[in-house]
């Protein structure tokens, strides 16, 4: 049966026992979820564990509502809610003090709150917690496994892909001993990124493109996606253009369909040098490539200056400030190259209007290395430019707010100039487009005249 028929089953035994077992009730609704995760749809997923443990809550049922809240944490870290999760995760751990409950729920939530600490930039921590967590399981080879997996993720992040490696090596030779086709399927499109990271680029491309169509043919969209996303960086860098825009295309409509918009701000900066490497090599379209590709860098940066308004949590907004202060260099950069006068000037009132940043950038290399999809979140910075010499200074705005994690939790207004033209505006609808939440702080921000 489909999982989405499946649902609608157990839609209908869930109304049927309603009044007379909700214990039964709140069970169909864990199935339901289970049914939604099948289906490569993790938001539907998340409000069926969430609502799941709200009435093993009403119900006194101590067991079941830490697992729904565990299996929650695990789903909502893939939609990018770091501070749900965590939350949920730390509930789950201070229960389980007072309660019995199954051992593997506990490694679960212990395995969650180790690769939230990595997402969001406690690295050296997570990377303690995995390696204990991996040897106190070792006669249990899927929660072994998924601990090695969790580390070549958190290597990988940080760019070591030489010991990502191993580790994904090991968790894949481990899921296909125990016949586990989704586990194996995930190892692999994380060791596809990691070889081509370790310069075996063509096997890691194979890899990369068997899991894809794999991850089709059972109709996982989701992970389909992220295959995508590492595909579409990697015809990017090799300079096959237009592999690269169907597998960006691609990515684009999986993210959005299973609720990863917050992937997609990242995967548009991605196109950003792909479009400058074929300026350079068609002198015939550079200039309309080069206009494409600083439109697409800036409202890329629009998107990830918005996104400080979706959280509060210190850690997160700490890694959001690093990320937005390299993109922002790369984009004023690029915009002083190849951007008319007003163009720049746009870009220091707007930065002037957000009131916070102080930013040197340096003239470097157009040819960044992609950023990774997130596995959360909170961005991180993709690797610095090699840098010229330049040392052209722009300065934008007089407040280095972004030296600390206290940052305003108020949109700036939308600018307008004296005669009524939106600052940006091409670039803020793009912007919008990419996110409906960032879509949705940018239409509650009141509009004000620049000076």
């Amino acid at each position: 049966m489909e999982p989405a028929a499946a649902i609608g089953h157990f839609a209908a035994a869930r109304h049927a026992c309603l009044d007379v077992d909700p214990r039964r009730s709140a069970d169909c609704l864990v199935a339901m979820a289970a049914c939604a995760l099948a289906a490569g749809d993790p938001e539907r997923a998340a409000s069926y564990y969430a609502l799941a443990a709200v009435e093993y809550d009403a119900l006194g049922a101590a067991a079941p509502w830490i697992k729904a809240r565990t299996d929650y944490a695990t789903v909502v870290v893939q939609l990018g809610d770091f501070a749900m999760a965590e939350e949920a995760v730390h509930e789950v751990l201070a229960a389980a003090r007072d309660v019995a409950v199954d051992r593997a729920v506990l490694i679960e939530a212990r395995l969650t709150l180790a690769n939230l600490k990595g997402f969001s930039g406690r690295r050296a921590e997570a990377e303690r917690e995995l390696i204990a967590l991996r040897e106190s399981v070792p006669a249990d080879p899927l929660w072994n496994a998924l601990c090695e997996e969790s580390l070549g993720a958190l290597y990988a992040d940080g760019g070591e892909y030489e010991k990502a490696r191993p580790a994904y090596e090991g968790a894949l030779a481990s899921y296909q001993r125990i016949g586990h086709e989704l586990r194996i399927l995930e190892a692999q499109a994380g060791l596809g990124w990691v070889l081509i990271g370790c310069g075996e680029q063509e096997r890691g491309a194979g890899v990369l493109k068997a899991t894809r169509q794999r991850f089709t043919e059972l109709r996982r969209a989701d992970r389909a996606a992220a295959c995508d996303y590492n595909l579409a960086n990697f015809y990017a860098l090799t300079g096959r253009f237009e592999e690269a825009d169907a597998a960006f295309a691609a990515a684009v409509r999986g993210l959005s369909g299973a609720g990863m918009h917050h992937q997609i701000a990242n995967l548009q900066w991605n196109r950003v040098p792909r479009l400058v490497r074929e300026s350079e090599e068609r002198p015939d379209r550079a200039p309309a490539l080069r206009h494409a590709a600083l439109d697409t860098a800036i409202s890329a940066l629009i998107a990830t200056d918005y996104e400080r308004f979706q959280f509060t949590d210190v850690t997160r907004r700490v890694q959001w400030m690093r990320h937005l202060a390299h993109r922002m260099r790369k984009t004023f950069t690029y915009a002083h190259r190849h951007g008319s006068p007003q163009l720049v000037a746009d870009l220091i009132e707007s930065a002037l209007n957000a009131g916070v940043y102080v930013v040197e950038a340096e003239l470097d290399d157009d040819h960044a290395e992609p950023v990774p999809m997130d596995r959360g979140p909170a961005p991180r910075p993709g690797p610095p430019g090699s840098g010229d010499g330049g040392g052209a200074a722009l300065m934008m705005g007089a407040t280095p707010v972004l030296s600390t994690s206290v940052l305003p939790l108020i949109p700036p207004p939308v600018l307008v100039d004296g005669t009524g033209r939106v600052v940006l505006a091409e670039q803020r609808a793009r912007a919008a487009e990419l996110d409906p939440e960032i879509r949705a702080v940018m239409a509650e921000a009141p509009s004000v005249t620049i000076w």
